[in-house]
């Protein structure tokens, strides 16, 4: 898994991606109880229209500086080619 988060993503280029977030609930093996915790995922489509997984964080709660972190972490990872506009 560690390997798949960490690849470089200079190999393609992502004309868009999408981030979507939500909640997920596991149990935390500290504790042994239930807890939510907050996921982003990246997906990246490419310029034939192939969708692939580029990104996948979870952290403990939705605020400015973890989706920050977020992405650049995607952009030290080589993401390229994303163009910004309305789709």
């Amino acid at each position: 898994m560690q390997a798949f988060l960490h690849r470089p993503l200079g190999f393609s280029s992502y004309p868009c991606v999408d981030l979507d977030a939500t909640y997920l609930r596991g149990r935390e093996q500290a504790h042994n109880q239930v807890i939510s915790r907050f996921v982003i995922m990246a997906i990246g489509i490419t310029a034939t229209g192939k969708l692939e997984v580029i990104g996948i964080v979870v952290g403990d709660g939705e605020d400015e500086s973890f989706w920050t972190a977020f992405l650049r972490r995607l952009r030290e990872l080589k993401l390229r080619g994303v163009q910004l506009g309305s789709w």
